[in-house]
Formats: C-alpha cells, structure tokens, sequence
C-alpha cells in the first residue's frame, strides 16, 4: 500500500499562507529576536481567548490512524476545557461514553518560535502521547503508544484558522474558531452524522468519479483510511491510501492523496490529487479541491444482480397497482386455503437451483418462482423475466390463491426505473413501472 509523504510542501499544497499578524517594518527592525517572539506569544495566546475562545482542533496521531476532532475552550486563567467524542475518550476515562469534556492548562511559550502547549495532563488528550501499548491491537506499542503530540509550533494563521504543526512528529494539524455558543454535543453530532454516513457495511466497494477522467474504486471509507485503485486495475498493488478525519461537513484527508493510474504493466502517479470531501444532499461526496471528483455507490445494475443480495419488497409503501394487488394477495393467502401471513417477496438467487427466482415466505411456507437473468438496459433500467417454472411451494401458491398469478404477470410485465435517494449507500431503492410512474414499490437489500 502507498502512503502519501508528509513534508512541508504538504503545508503548501493545503494553502496555508503567512501570518495575518502585521507589524509595522519600522517596528520589526526596531525589536530584537526575542522581543519579536514574546509578541507573537502574546498575539497567539489573545486569539486563542477572544470571541468566545471556543476552537475545533482537527487533530492526527500518526499516518496509521485516523484524526480525531477535538472542542476546546481556551480561557484567560490558563486552563481549557477539551471536549472529544471518540473511542479513546471512553478508554481514556474507563467508561463506555464516547464523549466527556475535562478540564487542564495551557500556555502559548517560545522556543524557536510560538508554541502551543499543553502542559498539565488531559486523560481525553494526552492519551496519544502515552508512550503505553495500545489496547485491541497486534502490534506492541509500548514504549511509543500512539506517537501523538500535545505541543504544537504555531505556524501560520488565516483568518480564523490555526495552522498548527505537532512538535514532535510534525504531523500538520488545523484549528477553527467556533461560535461562542457552540455546544461540544451538537458540533460532534454533525461529525457523527458523517461517520453514519459512511458506515456501509453492505457495498464496502465504493466509486470515485474524477475530475481528471478516470475512476476509482474506493474501499474502507469508514475506517477514516480508505484506499483507491483504478477501475479495472488490482487492489492490493495498486491501491494509495492516506488517514483522514471526519468534519462537520465531510471528511478530509491530512494532506492531498495523489491518486495512481494503472493502465500499463504498473501504476503510475497521474498528478491528480484529492483532499477535502463534503457530504451533498443526495448522499454523495463530493470533492471541494475541484467540484467535481464525487464519491457514490456503485451503478445499480453492478449492486442489484450480486448474487449474495436478496432484495425484499416493503409490502406497506407500494404505490398503484401493485398496493392494490397486493393486498389481494395478501388477504386470499390469509383467509383461503393456504391460512397464512404473506410476509412479502424477494428478488435472490438461490445457489442451490444457480437461478435467480421471486421468492416468497408465508407462515412457514418459502417458495420460489424462477427467473431469468436481470436485464438492464444502462445502469439503472431493469426488466424482470419469469422463466414460466416455480418450485413445490410455488405451485401451492399459484393453486391456492387465484390472484397469486394477476399478481406476478403485474410484476413481470414492465420494465422499471431504479431510483436511488442515497447516492452512497444504495441499501433502499425504489422501483417506479416504466409503463405507469404511479405504480412503484421499494425494496431494501439483505
């Protein structure tokens, strides 16, 4: 796996500029070195207080793990209250919560230049500075722990940004200004919100499609360290991958991750880079360097056919006619002769007869009425074929509810257009008739 370099170009690459800190070019020639350092101390530490001193700290350990987001409240005694909402939280604490604010000191000091210090132990914070074998790992840590860094060089600053850079490992770290009546509960709410998004446990394979022509597969996005290889090219040689955190808005990576073609023998780097990532409407990701790179699910008509899904139609949001005979079927199976439940229908494939079938359960009754191949016409255009043949408890059906049939051929008889709401995560897609739009149903993978 190729992991992106840290260096101080990366600082370039992520736009920093120089302080917006002036002084008069009269002034600096009058002061000395360390008269020009105890004012840049005194300016940081009374940015780090005003409005309100509540700051997010986009903090990183290390390249192997993700970053973890912190609230902190700087106040003017010197202590700060450091809000996080992340496993080491809890492990930090002894407790099962993810989220705690504990309060501990701080203090802007010059060294050869401003530095940002921490300087009394925070169990939230300075848990990655523990040099202590981290729990639920392989690897024997200790000694080192999670390499993490509580002092910081201040290095520049933007507006209301802080560009900050671990005094140790050197690993580059952003703070924002927050709002004064920002609330630590509801700003790590968002960032779940993010990672909620993320968490597809169904279609771990995702799809970046960039702006400079080619597409990714992208994969373990929710472990905050996805990795991406070229369509068509081999994931364990081919894959570059980098640690990232999850914002209020998206996710972003610690610096640009170039991404690698592979159309020869060998993948190439193509000079195209991606960072920032900020969660659409529609459920995608897109990429805020060049709006244009989206991250998406797969197209439906490479998710749907998966032989390993079965996709189950909600019985209570069918609209037109199939609402209607359904709850025909519905009824004749549970007054007739069968004296069952309909518990609804699914589209699967069954490994035993190697066919995909329309599959039923009602009581303790599952049977099978086989079909053909999924035909799709573009990516999200689908026509279901019955191939006339059903199993035993098929036929009981087809017996012993006369609408059984009336429902199927409605089925079976038109073509339909795929919605997908959630362009990410496609567990829930709405089939509408291309004949009538009226006539939909849902179906949720299992």
């Amino acid at each position: 796996m190729k992991y992106i370099k840290l260096s101080l170009m990366a600082l370039v690459l992520m736009g920093v500029t120089t302080s917006c800190f002036k002084m008069e070019e009269a002034d600096i020639f009058d002061q000395n070195a360390a008269e020009r350092l105890e004012n840049a101390k005194n300016e940081y530490s009374k940015m780090l207080t005003d409005k309100g001193g509540v700051w997010a700290m986009e903090y990183f350990a290390s390249t192997g793990e993700p970053g973890y987001v912190y609230v902190m409240k700087f106040n003017k005694d010197g202590s700060v209250d450091i809000s996080g909402d992340n496993k080491w939280v809890a492990e930090g604490l002894g407790q099962s919560e993810t989220f705690a604010t504990k309060n501990s000191m701080w203090e802007v000091i010059t060294d050869d230049g401003p530095v940002l210090t921490f300087n009394t132990y925070n169990p939230i914070f300075h848990i990655f500075a523990n040099p202590e074998d981290i729990p639920d790992t392989e690897e024997d840590e200790q000694g080192y722990g999670h390499e993490g860094d509580y002092e910081f060089d201040i290095m520049s600053v933007k507006g209301d940004t802080l560009f900050v850079e671990g005094k140790k490992y050197r690993l580059p770290i952003i703070m924002y200004r927050l709002s004064e009546e920002t609330q630590p509960v509801d700003y790590f709410a968002g960032i779940n919100k993010i990672l909620q998004s993320t968490n597809i446990t169904k279609f771990p394979d995702l799809l970046l499609t960039a702006g400079n022509g080619h597409k990714y597969i992208v994969n373990d996005i929710s472990t905050l360290i996805p990795s991406f290889y070229e369509q068509g090219g081999y994931k364990i040689v081919d894959q570059v991958s980098a640690n990232a955190i999850a914002t209020e808005k998206g996710f972003r990576f610690i610096v640009p991750l170039e991404l690698y073609n592979t159309t020869g023998e060998t993948p190439v780097p193509s000079g195209y880079y991606v960072q920032h990532f900020e969660l659409q409407q529609d459920g995608s990701f897109l990429c805020t360097d060049d709006n244009v790179s989206r991250i998406t699910s797969l197209p439906v008509n490479e998710i749907f056919p998966v032989k390993d899904y079965a996709w189950e139609m909600e019985t209570t949001t069918m609209g037109g006619e199939f609402a209607t005979r359904f709850a025909a079927l519905a009824a004749e199976v549970k007054s007739g002769a069968m004296r069952a439940t309909l518990k609804g229908f699914q589209f699967k494939y069954d490994t035993k007869q190697k066919s995909y079938s329309f599959y039923y359960e009602a009581g303790s009754r599952k049977g099978n009425f086989w079909l053909n191949e999924y035909a799709f016409d573009g990516s999200n255009n689908v026509k279901f074929t019955a191939t006339g043949t059903y199993d035993s408890n098929g036929g009981v059906m087809i017996k012993n509810a006369a609408s059984a049939q009336s429902f199927l051929d409605f089925v079976f008889s038109t073509s339909y257009d795929i919605v997908q709401e959630n362009k990410l995560n496609p567990s829930r897609l709405q089939l509408v008739s291309k004949a009538n739009p009226e006539d939909f149903f849902f179906v949720n993978v299992k």
